[in-house]
């Protein structure tokens, strides 16, 4: 085979992967377009509600669009005289352990140890499920039963069957490949509840 041939494979090679990147490119353009675009109609469905003032940005570059809102703050409201909800917010302390095969106690978890352990944890009943329909965050069954019985001050001292803690999946620690809380493990827990939140809902979601 000689040296024009050659320069002649690599040429239709070289032309080959062109093309390929091109439609690779051309495939991201039209999909940043297609979402550019849903951004954009998002925008005006919101401004043309009519529901926002005008702010003309001091960049020259376009508007912001406000309105009053009651979000953050004032729409949490502290609960002082109910157990709190399953769709609240608690600050709780507390310390949980577990008996292992010799039956030695081991703490797995507690505010006790950190400077602030007065002030507490917070954490949502509930936690929140995500875009994809994961729930997030929360507490164990056995949490959400016993802090719906109890009122602030209250302190208890609690035994939760596996099936009401972390049952067949323990609790993983994937960082440190390691099992904090073993497979269908016995927990016990003392708690004490100093506060709960609660969100007031006024179906405010921007749009």
């Amino acid at each position: 085979m000689n040296k024009k041939l050659y320069a002649l494979i690599a040429l239709f090679s070289l032309v080959a992967v062109f093309v390929s990147c091109g439609d690779d490119d051309d495939e991201a353009t039209a999909e940043l377009i297609a979402w550019k675009a849903h951004q954009d109609q998002i925008f005006r469905d919101s401004v043309n509600t009519g529901r926002f003032s005008e702010l003309k940005s001091n960049t020259g570059n376009g508007s912001v669009y406000y309105r009053k809102s009651n979000e953050i703050g004032t729409k949490l409201i502290e609960i002082t005289d109910t157990p709190p909800l399953f769709t609240d917010s608690v600050v709780c302390r507390y310390t949980g352990w577990y008996y292992n095969s010799k039956n030695e106690r081991v703490t797995f978890d507690t505010t006790e140890g950190s400077s602030n352990a007065q002030g507490g944890r917070g954490f949502s009943l509930a936690g929140y499920v995500n875009n994809s329909g994961t729930r997030i965050g929360g507490v164990i069954d056995g949490w959400v039963d016993i802090l719906q019985i109890m009122h602030i001050n209250d302190e208890y001292l609690v035994c939760l069957p596996q099936q009401l803690a972390y049952g067949y999946n323990g609790s993983y620690d994937s960082n440190n490949k390691v099992y904090v809380v073993p497979q269908y493990t016995t927990l016990f827990f003392n708690i004490k509840l100093l506060k709960i939140f609660r969100k007031q809902t006024t179906g405010d979601d921007g749009k």
